[in-house]
């Protein structure tokens, strides 16, 4: 077995250092994932070890030994050397073509996660005709929808498709056997991953002539004869992979080896015992159906399931329509005829409806031919087809239902409008369609939805669908819609926050039962979203209330599926066939839970998932609330849930789009939320349209900025870019990046990118492409022999003269096959068989430009100016396709290059300023004039006067070695200096043209320059005059890139005219200053004037105002602040500051005079109120003074302090004088009479003040102090 993904091989017990760093890159990021907090030691370590793993490949190459080269690889000189269907640096990754012959083995496309853009393929030779292969997929992830294994039933892509695997279905949680049969002797794999994701990939085994289950799985014995199994007791199947008893019947029953089964308790029942009596149960009906089909239509008549169309992997010429028998089990495949012998082909995705007696299929996708819109009856009893009246527009995925005589068709993808929100009516009786005209919510439409039809209440129920991508929203819905066939309305009902495509629904029990389909919603990586989903869900259609019922234990096999379709029979539940990388054969039976059982009135109440049932009081019985529709309305089971807030709005539009709320009356209400208006809402949404012309169709929206709008005038379809379904080619599909559009060769068709999922849900599509240039080629294109074998459908036919000349075409492993017959033969009149090669090219490929040896695959010496290994590249100075006899032509760069592109002849021109493939344009662009055909050149026209700096250090640079400038003087009787500096050598030559001169004569000749170079051309050597028509010509050669000079051109400066410029510019700098001063002035002059005229216009104001309020009392006798003698200042009654803050009208209280000792007139006081406009901002010498006034003050502030200080001291010294004399006229008295514990205290009255000291311990002598 092969190392995969890192994992050690056992048999060696080994791990090569490459697998080891291997190892450690793949599985570090699920290391992050498993666990977040990740000590930084741990990080650490890791990075070294990765550094000293890749250590000895970054000095010794890709590797050091064999070991290092992946499976089979060889080790020379440091490089891998890969064995076939490999490559990579260290071959790891597959590659080409590989034939296996072992009897069995292992089958990866990586050791590590698969590259992107990788095509594969795998013949597995089974030895003899008629040899069974059989594969097991031990593991199997790649991205859902996109990257796909097919599995062919022979020796190439022509023989019959058995399985198209995709997605994760080995992986993780996913576990999804298969096995995998081919019977003709011999398996074609092919594996394509395109140019996204690289995923985990897959390990497949296979083994030839074997039984199932790589030997009967353990449990049973090998026929080696029959090649099939004998199963041990209690294990069933073909391989003995099914135990009798799973789970040992969940240790409720027991075994009963008789019956092989389980025997289960009373009030349990399934497979494993493991489900309660109650509850509903799935059982599988293994390979019941016959042939799989995916997405077809399925019509229940009596016992009978009729399936029309749907694809299978090896499409008949003519639509297949099969009956299938329940009870029995066994399907019929009609043989219908058509009335003008033209049967309707094969197709999937398409609508079948039943009226009267008669099939009634409206479109769906065509295998190779797009989407049709094509109508057919079908005759049951004549079993006959007829071609009806074409709808309106060609649809895929749609849903459809027969209400009376109307065939009414839902949403669905159109190759012109997208995906599509209309509702369609085909009139059977008439053979007329129209467009319905609904009202209610706006809808999204979209492809792949379930669609359910309740008879009871004339509802239609729409649930989920693949749509286009909104904002943030992702590609698939989860929305739940209810169309009222009798008012033609819509009405959005609760999501199911689960959202899918390609399920399929029921209405069982008043319950809607979804089941499985595509759920894939991120391609990072395969373990997200389900590809293919078992989901099992239940809308209650009463309580409008959505649950997850679990799914049955103990089934031999997973059930997940998508593209399948759903039934009632006998109050069961049934899913028709699906996909899930097979076409399933089997049935699956859902046979819901039985309310009957169930004894208690809570639980009965409560209910159980998928159970809607209420408790009979008069039989005190639990019995279906189906059944007795009259107890469902006295008797609500459904959750009381919160008011969803209708009231709160106020639009019609936003009211039916709320979940719970209708409008009416001309209000938005829970009570009318199953009702609408008779008034449409208006106006429609326009955000509901995705694609310019299904919105431009409209008459009230408009197409701008990438989404629809509202407009009154509403779009043009015209101004739409052209739908890519419109294309029938590669190059006009992908000639518009701007459309979005990707081609399908395999299936010859264009499609918009947003539908690739839908467009080729089965893996139809082998290859696709986005970009016109890789448009992919057919077999006659390819030119050698390993281009050939790299397409899946080609092989090589060699010419058979040991020169490698061949064709490739078409073929298999057999030989060459003729595709233009129905099926593919092998052909041998294309090419012999002993020179047909598919799996291996011929030892010599020569391209026919020389011969090999006998007994020798190395090429002689290559003819036709071609070399190489194998004579396959056109030599220096020559191009061209040499390969398989083409030709190589010699250069043609009209002298400027003796090399060029040796397969598109592009020149690279050695000269700057000169391009073209042949070298035969100047680059006008860039400023190069000139005629550069037949070894002309292109100048670079210089101005006097100016610096020029050429930067030569571009990759499109490489190439130049010269460059051409050129100058025409146009001053007569200026001199004129040439100068040029280099930061690397080269090599000038300086040439001239005039009217008198013939030709163009040299002024200097090879000049060898390594730095700077002066030359100056004199007026009195060459006529500078318009008539002499002098040009010079300036030549810089054999100069290597990157490199840079200068160049000037410049006419020498004379002393007049210096004298000149300094007169005129002195002139116009004093003229400037003289006009900036008066402008200065005048502008004073206006400031003052207005500032004048404000300050009046102020104090007018400040005058006319009327005065407040001022209460003064006014005593016999003046107060000192009032008596003029006794102060200095005014005082303040009230100051109103102008706009500008710099004045203001201050009012003072002033003292009248008076003669000395007279009293004021009777009545008269002398206090008055006086105004004037003051000054609020000093002037700067203002400032000036009252800051040296400050500092003065301050000065004599310390000074007056100091005086205080000196003064205090000298009292201090005074004081102490006192006291010291006080103490020595006290009397002296013994120790003895003094206490050692006594305090003395003494009083010291000086200035009011008392100074008071304690004595708290003994003194050493007896003295006082």
């Amino acid at each position: 077995m092969p190392i995969k993904k890192g994992i050690i091989d056992r048999t060696t017990n080994k791990m090569t250092d490459m697998d080891v760093f291997s190892f450690l890159y793949a599985k570090s990021k699920f290391r992050l994932v498993a666990s977040p907090r990740i000590p930084r030691l741990s990080i650490c370590v890791m990075v070294l070890c990765t550094v000293l793993t890749l250590l000895p490949h970054r000095i010794h190459g890709s590797c050091m030994s064999d070991g290092d080269c992946g499976v089979d690889g060889v080790c020379e000189r440091g490089s891998c050397v890969c064995a076939a269907g490999w490559s990579g640096d260290v071959c790891d990754h597959c590659q080409g073509r590989t034939r296996l012959e072992e009897s069995s083995g292992y089958i990866i496309e990586a050791l590590d996660d698969y590259q992107d853009r990788r095509k594969c393929t795998w013949l597995i030779d089974g030895g003899r005709p008629g040899a069974n292969i059989r594969f097991i997929l031990q593991e199997f992830g790649t991205e859902c929808s996109w990257d796909y294994l097919y599995i062919y039933d022979g020796d190439s892509i022509y023989a019959p498709l058995v399985a198209s695997l995709n997605g994760p279905i080995i992986h993780d949680t996913v576990n999804i056997n298969h096995e995998i049969l081919t019977t003709s002797g011999f398996a074609y794999l092919y594996f394509y991953s395109d140019a996204a994701f690289s995923l985990d990939g897959f390990n497949i085994s296979y083994s030839i002539e074997s039984c199932p289950g790589n030997g009967c799985s353990g449990h049973g014995n090998c026929s080696s004869y029959h090649l099939n199994c004998s199963c041990d007791p209690l294990w069933l199947g073909e391989a003995c992979n099914i135990p009798a008893c799973p789970s040992n019947c969940s240790g409720l029953g027991y075994c009963d080896p008789a019956s092989k089964a389980c025997v289960c308790p009373t009030g349990y029942k399934g497979r494993d015992c493991g489900t309660l009596a109650e509850d509903g149960i799935w059982e599988i009906k293994e390979g019941a159906i016959g042939e799989g089909r995916g997405a077809a239509s399925t019509i229940l008549i009596g016992d009978d399931l009729w399936v029309v169309g749907g694809y299978t992997y090896n499409e008949k010429q003519n639509l297949t329509v099969s009956r299938y028998n329940i009870p029995t089990e066994t399907s019929l495949v009609i043989d219908a005829v058509a009335e003008y012998r033209v049967l309707p082909r094969p197709r999937f995705s398409h609508s079948t409806v039943l009226y009267e007696d008669k099939f009634y299929m409206f479109g769906g996708s065509l295998s190779g031919s797009g989407i049709t819109a094509e109508m057919w009856s079908f005759d049951l009893a004549s079993q006959t087809w007829t071609n009806m009246t074409d709808g309106p527009h060609a649809l895929e995925g749609h849903s459809a239902h027969v209400i009376d005589d109307v065939m009414v068709v839902f949403f669905g993808y159109s190759p012109i409008y997208s995906y599509i929100n209309l509702v369609q009516e085909y009139n059977i009786t008439s053979g007329r369609w129209s467009e319905v005209r609904t009202r209610g919510a706006a809808v999204v439409g979209a492809y792949g939805h379930s669609s359910v039809y309740h008879p009871e209440s004339g509802k239609i129920y729409i649930h989920g669908g693949f749509k286009l991508k909104t904002g943030n929203d992702h590609m698939l819905s989860d929305q739940t819609y209810q169309y009222d066939v009798n008012t033609k309305s819509w009405l959005i009902l609760k999501e199911s926050l689960q959202p899918r495509f390609f399920h399929s629904a029921v209405i069982l029990n008043g319950l809607m039962l979804v089941f499985g389909g595509n759920t894939h919603t991120d391609n990072t990586r395969p373990n997200g979203a389900k590809c293919y989903s078992k989901d099992f869900l239940a809308y209650n259609l009463e309580c409008a209330s959505w649950e997850q019922i679990e799914m049955t234990t103990g089934l031999h096999n997973e059930v997940s599926l998508f593209a399948h379709r759903a039934f009632i029979y006998q109050e069961s539940m049934w899913i028709y066939s699906g996909y899930n990388g097979l076409l399933s054969t089997s049935a699956l039976l859902y046979i819901p839970g039985n309310c009957s059982v169930i004894t208690n009135s809570s639980v009965c109440v409560e209910g159980l998932p998928g159970l809607w049932c209420v408790w009979d009081l008069v039989s005190e019985s639990c019995v279906s609330a189906n059944s007795v529709p009259e107890l469902a309305t006295n008797h609500s089971t459904c959750p009381i849930e919160e008011d969803p807030q209708c009231g709160m709005i106020s639009t019609c539009q936003s009211c039916v789009e709320a979940p719970g709320c209708g409008f009416c009356n001309g209000n938005c209400s829970k009570k009318c939320a199953n009702e609408i208006s008779s008034q449409e809402c208006e106006p429609p949404t326009c955000s509901v349209f995705y694609n310019c012309r299904s919105c431009n169709s409209q008459n009230y929206c408009q197409w701008s900025g990438g989404k629809c709008q509202p407009s009154t005038s509403g779009g043009n379809t015209g101004s739409c870019s052209e739908p890519c379904g419109l294309f029938d080619s590669c190059s006009s599909c992908l000639s518009d990046n701007s459309n979005s559009c990707m081609w399908c060769q395999s299936q010859e068709r264009c499609v918009d990118s947003t539908t690739y999922m839908t467009s080729f849900p089965f893996g139809l599509c082998l290859e696709w492409r986005t970009n016109v240039e890789k448009c992919p080629k057919i077999c006659t294109n390819y030119q050698t022999c390993q281009e050939c074998q790299g397409d899946p459908a080609c092989g090589w036919c060699d010419g058979g003269n040991r020169d490698g000349l061949g064709a490739c075409m078409e073929g298999s492993y057999t030989g060459p096959v003729n595709t233009a017959l129905e099926p593919v033969v092998v052909d041998y009149g294309m090419c012999p068989a002993q020179r047909w090669y598919f799996v291996q090219c011929p030892s010599c490929q020569c391209n026919g430009h020389s011969t090999c040896p006998k007994n020798s695959s190395e090429c002689g010496l290559c003819q036709d100016y071609t070399e190489g290994e194998k004579c396959d590249t056109c030599q220096l100075g020559y191009y061209g396709r040499p390969q398989n006899g083409g030709e190589c032509n010699p250069c043609s760069c009209n002298g400027h290059s003796d090399i060029c592109h040796q397969t598109t002849g592009q020149c690279y021109c050695d000269a700057k300023g000169v391009t073209g493939n042949n070298c035969d344009r100047c680059e006008t662009n860039a400023k190069y004039y000139g005629n550069p055909i037949n070894d002309g050149y292109c100048y670079y026209k210089l101005l006097m006067n100016w610096q020029y700096t050429f930067n030569l250090s571009d990759e499109e640079d490489k190439n130049h070695t010269r460059i051409a400038m050129m100058t025409a003087p146009n001053s007569p009787n200026r001199d004129i200096e040439f100068i040029l500096r280099v930061d690397s050598p080269v090599y000038l030559n300086i040439t001239y043209t005039a009217k008198d001169v013939e030709g163009e004569q040299t002024v200097v000749d090879g000049m060898y320059v390594e730095s700077t170079y002066r030359r100056k051309l004199s007026r009195y050597e060459y006529d500078f005059s318009m008539e002499g028509n002098t040009t010079f010509y300036f030549y810089l050669s054999n100069f290597t890139t990157p490199m840079s000079f200068e160049v000037f051109l410049i006419h020498p400066m004379l002393m007049f005219t210096l004298l000149q410029f300094l007169i005129v510019f002195f002139s116009c700098f004093l003229f400037f200053l003289l006009f900036f001063v008066l402008g200065w002035k005048f502008k004073q002059r206006c400031d003052a004037f207005r500032n004048r005229q404000q300050r009046a216009v102020e104090m007018a104001v400040m005058a006319s105002r009327p005065f407040a309020a001022v209460n003064v009392e006014v005593s016999k006798s003046a107060p000192p602040d009032l008596v003029a003698e006794c102060q200095n200042y005014q005082v303040l009654a009230a100051l109103e500051p102008c706009s500008d803050n710099k004045a203001g009208i201050m009012t003072v209280f002033l003292q009248l005079p008076m003669p000395d000792g007279e009293a004021p007139p009777l009545g008269q006081p002398r206090l008055a109120l006086a105004s004037a406009l003051v000054q609020l901002k000093p002037k700067k010498a203002e400032m000036k003074e009252q800051r040296d006034r400050e500092r003065d003050a301050r000065e004599r502030e310390r000074e007056n302090r100091a005086r205080e200080r000196e003064q205090r001291e000298r009292e201090r010294e005074q004081e102490t004088q006192q006291r010291h004399q006080q103490q020595q006229q006290l009397p002296v008295a013994p120790l003895a009479a003094i206490q050692s514990d006594d305090a003395l205290s003494v009083s010291v009255s000086e200035d009011a003040r008392h100074i008071r000291h304690h004595a708290d311990h003994a003194y050493d002598n007896p003295a006082m102090v």
